[in-house]
């Protein structure tokens, strides 16, 4: 759990807490396709929402079919509502997804309050933890003050999206394998099967024994 404060130490146990306490996440998720020529994220984006249970409601955003503008708004109302599941498909940096569509100084804004999601990152260095000078999106989500994050799944180096599409691809299987298993186990269990970048690049930050369901 990334902290540097007792401040910070004190909001996040409490996320964890209330996450547990409050019956874990609802059911709904959001999905969210950053644009590149081959449309490889939105078809990757679609596929992984696929591997959800039927009954959680997902709404897809398309950074394509949107525009720069519509998909930032879309994508910060969809966070701000509370989805239990917020995956994101994409190029960015440690602070920012392509577009704009989501920043670190939106993450320190969002106002989900006590409904916190669970995210889960498919791009490269928005789990970049190691940067003393400044704090990654990932881990402003976690230190966001009035919503945020419950745990956050992303990478602190660079990989290849097609290494990202099959941790995905096996993480949300095991995720929904057992209702007792937790985030830390599904992304240790899918980190099994994958190429050494992803094994040592993909970082939970939160704790790993929150479970979703």
């Amino acid at each position: 759990m990334p902290v540097r404060t007792a401040v910070e130490a004190a909001l996040e146990v409490t996320k964890v807490v209330n996450f547990d306490l409050s019956g874990r996440a609802n059911r709904q998720a959001l999905f969210v396709a950053d644009s590149d020529e081959n449309a490889l994220f939105e078809t990757s984006s679609i596929q992984l929402s696929s591997l959800l249970p039927k009954d959680f409601a997902v709404q897809q955003v398309d950074r394509a079919a949107l525009g720069d503008d519509a998909a930032r708004q879309a994508t910060i109302s969809g966070i701000d509502a509370g989805p239990g599941i917020v995956n994101y498909t994409g190029h960015g940096t440690s602070v920012v997804w392509r577009g704009n569509l989501l920043t670190t100084d939106d993450a320190a804004a969002l106002t989900n309050g006590t409904r916190l999601s669970i995210f889960v990152i498919f791009n490269c260095l928005n789990g970049y933890y190691q940067d003393t000078r400044l704090d990654s999106l990932s881990e402003s989500l976690l230190k966001s003050p009035n919503g945020g994050a419950a745990a956050v799944w992303s990478s602190s180096g660079q990989t290849d999206i097609h290494d990202q599409q099959t941790f995905g691809q096996a993480f949300y299987s095991q995720l929904f394998s057992s209702p007792n298993i937790t985030v830390g186990e599904a992304g240790t269990r899918a980190k099994a099967v994958m190429s050494r970048d992803v094994r040592r690049t993909w970082v939970l930050l939160g704790d790993p024994a929150t479970r979703l369901q």
